[in-house]
């Protein structure tokens, strides 16, 4: 047995293991979820939104004279409580799983939701 055929043998296992755990079926309800189909603007907003939030970033004391008296402050802090870059890193692998899921999953799969559609 050649090294070539050995490493086809093993690609083949996994990727019937691979269809084993993840159907297409299940991967076209993951693809359909908002958070995925929506996840190419995220690509687009979160730098924008990183680049003109800049400036503001960090605690900030806020003076509301009408609301607390001229003489007090309340203290707010603007950070968020997740990093920009693990959400855009998030939008980056749901944009590329949708465009795989797109380029692989076989056209009956995606077009019908069922047997029942497919007739």
């Amino acid at each position: 047995m050649s090294i070539l055929s050995a490493t086809t043998s093993i690609a083949e296992e996994v990727k019937r293991l691979w269809h084993l755990m993840w159907p297409w079926t299940s991967l076209r309800r993951i693809a359909n979820w908002r958070i995925v189909t929506t996840s190419y603007v995220w690509l687009l907003i979160v730098p924008a939104c990183v680049k003109l939030l800049a400036p503001f970033a960090g605690p900030r004391d806020v003076k509301l004279p009408w609301i607390f008296g001229a003489d007090k402050a309340f203290h707010i802090d603007l950070e968020l409580p997740f990093s920009w870059q693990v959400f855009f890193v998030m939008a980056l692998l749901f944009a590329a799983g949708r465009v795989m899921f797109v380029w692989f999953c076989p056209e009956i799969v995606s077009r019908y939701r069922s047997f029942g559609d497919y007739r």
